[in-house]
C-alpha cells in the first residue's frame, strides 16, 4: 500500500532539494499533528543545516498569506494548511517558491504547485506520519524521530497506524502494554488518576472526588499510587469500572494499546504517549504551540513551562466537567429528545468550551441521534454556538450542517466536523427559537429520506 505514496514522496523531496531556496519560512498548523511535523521538520532541517523558521497559526487567512510575502524567506513550505487555498497562496504571496504537505481532503486542483497531499493518491494518513516519512526519506538518520510520527496517529487514525508503530518500536522509542486508558496511570495515586481522567471521560467520576473515594470503597481499593497496585487489586479496579460505564463505553473504549516513552523515567507524567499528546494539545489550546514543539525537541525550559501548562489547562477542564455534572438537565445544560442545548458560564474560556464538547461527544453520555450545542458569551457582546453530534459515532455530512447554516441565515459560519458561528447577543432569544425550529425540521426530513 506503500508504493504510490512513496512515489509521491521521492518526487516531492527531489522538486524540494532541487528548487528551494534558502532561508525557508515553515508555516504550521496549531494542532498536535502541526507541533509534531514541525518537530519532524526542524530535526530534519538542523541535520541538512539550512537555514529556517517556523511560525505555527491557526487559520491560513488573507491577512496571513500578505503578511508571508513580505517576510524574508525565499521558500515557504506550508505544514498542514494551504491545501484548499492553493489559489489564494499563487494570488498573494509573490516571488516566493511554495511547497505545501498536507492531508486536508478538500484540495484545490486548479493550479500547479509542489504539493505532498495522500489524498491525491488516494490514500489518508496523519500529518506527523507523512512528515516523518518525507524526512526519512531526506535522510535515513531522520528515523529516530519515527516516535513523533506514530503520535499523531492517536489522534488521526488512519491503516498506516500499524505501519507507524512498527517504525517507532523498530527504533526502541516506544515500548507497547496493555491498560486501562487514563493519564498518568502509573505516577500518581489512584483517586487522582481517576478524578483527573477527562479521556476517557468517567460521568460521576470524573472531576469528583468525594465520588471516586466511595467508589474506591465499594470495590475495596486503597488510595494509593497505581504503580503499587496488585494484580488482584487491578482486577478489582478494571471490573468497577466497567461495571461503571456500563452503557457509556464499551471495554475497548476503556482498555487498549498503552504505549510509552522508553526515554521517559518510570514517574514521569509524559511516560505515557497518550498523556504526552494530551500536553500538545493543551499548548496548542492556548495558542502556544512553540511549547509543545520544544518538548518534543527534547529543551528542558520548554518541557518545563508546558507541564505546568498542561496542569492549569487540566484543572479548568475539570472544573467545566464538574459543572456539566452538577448542570445536567437544568436551563444551564437543557437536555430534550432530540438536541443538548450548554448554556456556558461566561468565566469558561473558549478553548476549555470547545475540549468539553469534544469530551462529551467521546464519553457516549448521549448516544441517541442527536444534535449538540453549546452557546457562550464573548466580550465582544456576542453569542458563540457550536453545533456537533452528541456522539463521535454520528457523522452527519458537512452538507447538513451546510444546509443548516443556509437555514438560519447565516452568512459567516466555520465547518469543523459541525458548525460554528456567532451573533448578536440581543438577538440570542429569537434566533434560539429558529435554530431549534431548523434542527428540528432537518432532523424530520432525514427520517422521511
Amino acid at each position: 500500500m506503500m508504493d504510490k505514496l512513496n512515489e509521491s514522496i521521492t518526487k516531492f523531496l527531489s522538486q524540494f532539494k532541487e528548487t528551494k531556496q534558502l532561508p525557508i519560512k515553515i508555516v504550521a498548523r496549531n494542532d498536535v499533528n502541526g507541533v509534531l511535523s514541525t518537530a519532524i521538520l526542524t530535526k530534519a532541517f538542523q541535520r541538512e543545516e539550512w537555514n529556517f523558521s517556523v511560525s505555527m497559526i491557526g487559520k491560513l487567512n488573507d491577512q496571513k498569506l500578505q503578511e508571508l510575502s513580505y517576510d524574508s524567506s525565499k521558500t515557504v513550505l506550508f505544514l498542514g494548511l494551504g491545501s484548499s487555498k492553493i489559489s489564494k497562496i499563487r494570488e498573494l504571496i509573490k516571488n516566493k517558491l511554495i511547497f505545501i504537505i498536507d492531508n486536508y481532503k478538500d484540495v484545490d486542483r486548479n493550479f500547479n504547485v509542489n504539493i505532498l497531499n495522500p489524498v491525491l493518491d488516494d490514500e489518508d494518513i496523519c500529518l506527523s506520519g507523512m512528515t516523518y516519512l518525507f524526512a526519512k526519506q531526506m535522510n535515513k538518520r531522520n528515523s529516530i524521530y519515527s516516535h513523533l510520527g506514530f503520535m499523531g496517529s492517536l489522534v488521526y487514525p488512519s491503516r498506516f497506524d500499524n505501519l507507524l508503530l512498527q517504525e517507532a518500536q523498530g527504533s526502541k522509542k516506544i515500548t507497547v502494554a496493555r491498560g486501562l486508558q487514563m493519564f498518568q496511570g502509573r505516577t500518581l495515586e489512584v483517586q487522582k488518576v481517576i478524578e483527573q481522567s477527562y479521556y476517557p471521560y468517567l460521568p460521576q467520576l470524573s472531576g469528583v472526588g468525594s465520588a471516586v473515594y466511595k467508589f474506591l470503597r465499594e470495590v475495596n481499593i486503597d488510595n494509593k499510587r497505581f504503580i503499587d497496585l496488585s494484580e488482584e487489586e487491578l482486577k478489582k479496579l478494571y471490573s468497577g469500572i466497567i461495571i461503571r460505564m456500563m452503557g457509556k463505553e464499551s471495554k475497548g473504549d476503556i482498555f487498549g494499546n498503552i504505549y510509552l516513552l522508553n526515554n521517559e523515567k518510570e514517574n514521569s507524567l509524559i511516560r505515557d504517549v497518550n498523556a504526552f499528546v494530551s500536553v500538545l494539545d493543551s499548548c496548542c489550546k492556548i495558542n502556544q504551540g512553540n511549547l509543545g514543539v520544544g518538548l518534543c525537541l527534547g529543551e528542558e525550559n520548554f518541557r518545563r513551562e508546558a507541564l505546568y501548562k498542561f496542569e492549569a489547562f487540566r484543572e479548568e477542564v475539570i472544573n467545566c466537567l464538574n459543572w456539566f455534572n452538577s448542570n445536567r438537565r437544568t436551563e444551564k445544560v437543557n437536555e430534550k429528545e432530540n438536541y443538548v442545548i450548554l448554556k456556558f458560564e461566561s468565566n469558561f474560556k473558549d478553548y476549555i468550551i470547545s475540549t468539553i464538547i469534544e469530551i462529551i461527544k467521546k464519553s457516549k453520555v448521549y448516544k441517541r441521534r442527536m444534535i449538540l450545542c453549546g452557546v457562550w458569551y464573548g466580550l465582544d457582546g456576542n453569542a458563540h454556538f457550536r453545533i456537533v453530534p452528541s456522539t463521535v459515532e454520528i457523522d452527519y455530512s458537512q452538507s447538513f450542517f451546510t444546509g443548516l447554516a443556509k437555514d438560519l441565515g447565516l452568512e459567516e459560519y466555520y465547518l469543523d466536523k459541525g458548525l460554528r458561528f456567532s451573533i448578536s447577543q440581543s438577538e440570542e432569544e429569537e434566533f434560539m427559537k429558529l435554530l431549534l425550529l431548523r434542527v428540528e425540521n432537518r432532523k424530520i426530513e432525514e427520517i422521511v429520506h
